[in-house]
């Protein structure tokens, strides 16, 4: 796991001097993600530069360091992330080549496998989570290229002419120095979304790598970008060859997929432990680990102050029972609190997603004992995990049979109360909506006014996504923008709910899940692999009916269940979805509220003047007499400190 980055101009009179002054400013801001080892490649006269910093995982000497170059000569190449299946790959290039290996790394292999194959068949071969530049030197070209999930990030941006590229946006605002825009578009989407979805960034001429993506450059201009693999259209050929064997041949396919998944997720020549928050997707991790290992595995999980938030004690039951040598920490609020103004800087672009603090201590707890962790993410978008997949086709249902009259006047009603009086009047609620079969009424009923106009199924799921469903009411005029859904030419070829989950497989999982793990944890310089986020767990999950991963009842993982009983008893592990948040909405009215108030409702801070602050006030009013606004608010006081935070850079 590593820190990339790079530089491409269209000027052979640069000395090597500058081009190696550019490409250290650029490559130092990561030195968090590579503490080991850096590496640089210039080639002034062909204006390219590449960056590397190493953490290093397989292959500790330094025949591993990058830029790596092939043993022609011809590439160059710095990589990020890990090639698991690398060593069946040596073994093929090996019986067709005579080749002198220099090291045991997988960067190597990477490297000869395009000197030989190209890059088009490496990455049909390699399973993997990566981003990596490649250089050719005899044709003058460099790709730039991200893996099929986009596990692993990669930026890039046109400054002054040059092609400037970086694992994080940090390296690229490095080489620009203040002359980045903020992009509307972007403001918008994150104040609606949480996160600033892929390609875009919060900058207008800085974007990101779309998952299974290739862009070519030459003398730093866009020559061709294409992808080399698609989601959509591998979900539907696999749709149509589903796997409708017996039950038992069904569940013993999955478990062998998923345990080869994770074997080879643990391959490392340093420690590897383990994320258990007692859910069924770590869980289930954690226990093929176990099965896998030769020793106890370490497993880790943060607790919570406040029981409500706190799953720590059903990881502590579940490391008891696969007998994993555990390291539980339960966080204080004040470290909750401290961590708030750190996650601006880690991030580089406003982020809202609140359980992006828990996850960074728990990546810097984990940090002082392994050098690499598994995590269970991925299996909610794989199985059916999210409770929206429960209940938006109950709420679509519900919506489609009423009158538009019927609908404005439920949303007039549920507006004027508070979340708290609608669970207390549950009851009755539950009598006048039976047909909503919901849990969570108070919960559920107030998220129904944003989504009473919605026009079709795919509008409603983007409203039940949004944190804020209109975020121009919060933005001065200059900085409007109409937030738009694309909708993918294939979405219409599957059920509603397999629609939810690839739309949350190609975007929640990428910009936000993958992003703050990726984040939080190589702040600490900790590598986390998602074993169940891979092409062969993704082909076995839409090869098998939707049946057996949501029920009618509206159970969800069903098969990921089955499978975990046979490791551990059901009782232990069955149980409703917890989230890994933060109790915002009662911080902001506490313990937050000064901070709050500092920020958003106090003219002499330091603000970034593109907010309407009456408007805000207003919000924070009816907050604080006790209706939930707490994470719009949110999003907005993470937009401010990081405003400030990146002026003052």
């Amino acid at each position: 796991m590593c820190g990339i980055s790079g530089i491409l101009i269209n000027d052979n009179s640069i000395s090597k001097k500058k081009l190696t002054s550019n490409i250290n400013k650029v490559n130092n801001t990561m030195n968090h993600r590579g503490p080991d080892d850096d590496g640089l490649w210039v080639n002034e006269s062909k204006g390219i530069g590449l960056g590397h910093k190493r953490l290093s995982i397989i292959d500790l000497s330094k025949n591993g360091r990058q830029p790596f170059v092939s043993s022609s000569g011809r590439y160059k190449l710095v990589f990020n992330g890990e090639i698991y299946n690398y060593v069946d790959i040596k073994k093929e290039l090996s019986v067709n080549k005579n080749i002198k290996w220099k090291s045991s790394s997988d960067t190597e292999v990477l490297a000869e496998a395009i000197e030989i194959w190209g890059i088009d068949k490496t990455l049909e071969k390699i399973s993997g989570m990566y981003s990596f530049a490649i250089w050719d030197d005899h044709k003058n070209i460099l790709s730039l290229i991200r893996d099929k999930f986009g596990i692993k990030p990669l930026y890039y941006g046109y400054i002054d002419e040059a092609l400037v590229f970086s694992s994080e946006l940090k390296g690229i605002k490095a080489y620009a120095s203040n002359k980045l825009e903020i992009s509307k578009t972007a403001l918008n989407n994150f104040l609606r979304y949480s996160y600033v979805p892929n390609p875009q960034t919060i900058y207008k001429c800085v974007f990101q790598l779309e998952p299974g993506q290739i862009i070519t450059f030459h003398r730093g201009k866009k020559i061709n970008e294409k992808k080399f693999w698609n989601s959509f259209e591998q979900a539907n050929e696999l749709k149509k060859n589903k796997f409708y064997q017996n039950d038992n041949d069904v569940m013993k396919n999955l478990e062998k997929v998923i345990l080869e998944s994770v074997e080879s997720h643990m391959i490392s020549d340093v420690k590897v432990g383990a994320f258990l928050s007692g859910g069924i997707d770590s869980t289930l991790v954690t226990a093929m680990m176990q099965r896998s290992s030769s020793i106890n595995v370490d497993t880790f999980s943060i607790g919570f102050e406040n029981d409500l938030f706190d799953e720590s004690k059903y990881a502590k039951v579940v490391a008891k029972e696969l007998k994993t040598n555990h390291h539980e920490y339960i966080l204080k609020e004040k470290e909750l609190e401290d961590s708030i103004y750190k996650i601006p800087a880690i991030f580089d672009e406003p982020f809202g997603d609140s359980s992006s603090i828990p996850t960074l201590l728990l990546s810097q707890k984990t940090s002082d004992n392994v050098k690499v962790a598994l995590s269970g993410d991925g299996g909610d978008e794989m199985f059916a995990g999210y409770n929206r997949y429960i209940y938006a086709n109950k709420v679509w249902k519900f919506l489609d049979s009423r009158s538009k009259l019927e609908k404005n006047i439920l949303a007039i009603f549920l507006e004027s109360q508070s979340e708290k009086t609608i669970n207390f009047l549950s009851p009755l609620y539950k009598f006048i909506l039976k047909d909503l079969k919901l849990q969570n009424f108070g919960q559920t009923l107030k998220k129904i006014p944003k989504l009473i106009n919605s026009k079709t199924k795919l509008e409603l799921y983007h409203n039940i996504i949004s944190i804020i469903k209109s975020p121009n009411i919060y933005i001065m005029d200059e900085m409007r923008s109409k937030v738009t859904y694309e909708k993918h030419k294939l979405l219409d070829n599957f059920e509603f709910i397999e629609q939810m989950m690839l739309s949350d497989l190609n975007d929640y999982l990428v910009n936000d899940i993958l992003c703050k793990v990726d984040r939080t944890s190589m702040h600490h310089s900790l590598e986390v692999r998602v074993p169940l986020i891979s092409q062969k767990v993704f082909d076995a999950a839409w090869k098998i009916p939707l049946s057996y991963k949501l029920s009618e009842r509206g159970n969800g993982k069903i098969i990921l269940k089955k499978i975990l009983g046979k490791y551990l008893n059901t009782d232990i592990f069955d149980r409703p979805k917890m989230g890994f948040g933060i109790p915002i909405d009662q911080w902001l009215r506490n313990e937050l509220k000064g901070m709050l108030q500092d920020v958003l409702g106090n003219k002499s801070y330091d603000n970034s003047g593109l907010l309407n602050y009456s408007e805000i006030k207003k919000t924070i009013s009816k907050h604080n007499k006790g209706s939930n606004y707490g994470s719009e608010l949110w999003n907005l006081l993470m937009f401010e400190l990081w405003y400030k935070s990146q002026k003052s850079v």
